[in-house]
């Protein structure tokens, strides 16, 4: 029987979104964060949060459905959600197929919720050399569920 070992998924999707020069173009790759947020911010930022572990799809642990949520903070309203749904496009479009280390099956995306950050924040826009701005940050969000399996099995017998 082959033994299916799955990749830390969230990583995998912040190397294939990193690598999408669209998404890339309008937030750069070093500004799209896995963990915690750092202290010292420059927007656009996004994040990629695993909701749940992966359900298991196939009784023999071969596929799974991750739930994701995808983040970003951004200079303002109308960039904050051309990088969101840039991302959005990007997962449902492109997404399904073989990776590195993974194989993507059905990709399903939830809509784009906005909003605005309650508290001002004092950070650099446009880059760590754009100007210091003192404002609530907008904020879009939208979650992706997604069908996997690895790229290649672990040993088996």
């Amino acid at each position: 029987m082959t033994l299916y070992v799955h990749p830390e998924y969230r990583t995998s999707l912040w190397l294939w979104s990193a690598a999408q020069s669209e998404l890339t173009d309008l937030l750069p790759g070093e500004r799209i964060y896995t963990e915690a947020l750092p202290s010292t911010k420059t927007f656009p930022l996004g994040k990629i949060s695993q909701i749940t572990d992966p359900d298991i799809v196939d009784g023999t642990h071969a596929v799974v459905r991750g739930l994701f949520q995808f983040d970003v903070w951004g200079g303002s309203p109308a960039s904050t959600w051309e990088i969101a749904e840039t991302w959005r496009s990007l997962l449902a479009q492109r997404l399904t197929g073989a990776h590195d280390e993974f194989v993507a099956g059905l990709v399903t995306c939830g809509g784009i919720a906005r909003t605005t950050e309650s508290l001002k924040s004092q950070a650099p826009e446009g880059g760590s050399d754009g100007p210091d701005v003192s404002r609530a940050r907008p904020r879009c969000r939208f979650d992706a569920q997604i069908v996997l399996r690895p790229a290649r099995s672990g040993a088996g017998s």
